[in-house]
């Protein structure tokens, strides 16, 4: 590979990398980096900076999340949970919202009836889901984050 290059935001975070050999147009604000460079940023992506005083990089943090960050992590995880346990029963949603578009209320009214317990699991799911959104955006130390996580991590929603 040839001459790596890397364009950084003003806090030293990457927003591009450019390779000569691979890319014709390279911005002129892209800074030459070491293949050592280029490594490092690759593999720390999130935590990874560039100091444009010495020039080189570095780990933010010691690799490590701000707290805000990290309860950005645990929201987002919270939302992929909630996503891929509500993703099975989405069908039945959508056949009771196609019904209510036709004005069909004897089918909407059957949906309820045949799908009573997987709507009761849906609902369920969502009360979890804003309990612990709640909590997660009221927590004031790294270890009610960790707990919070761990929850989200083994809800099964059953």
């Amino acid at each position: 590979m040839g001459q790596k290059y890397g364009v950084f935001d003003e806090e030293g975070k990457p927003r591009g990398f450019y390779d000569d050999e691979i890319h014709d147009n390279i911005p002129e604000e892209a800074i030459p980096l070491t293949d050592e460079q280029w490594k490092f940023l690759v593999e720390n992506q999130f935590y990874g900076r560039w100091d444009f005083e010495k020039n080189d990089v570095y780990l933010l943090n010691n690799g490590k999340p701000s707290f805000e960050e990290y309860r950005q992590q645990v929201l987002q995880a919270l939302y992929n949970k909630t996503r891929s346990l509500l993703l099975p029963t989405d069908y039945i949603v959508i056949k009771a919202y196609e019904a209510m578009l036709r004005n069909d209320t004897q089918e909407v009214e059957d949906i309820k009836t045949d799908y009573a317990q997987q709507l009761e699991q849906r609902a369920a799911i969502r009360a979890w889901h804003n309990e612990i959104e709640y909590r997660i955006l009221n927590a004031s130390t790294s270890e009610e984050l960790d707990e919070l996580l761990q929850q989200i991590l083994t809800y099964t929603g059953k």
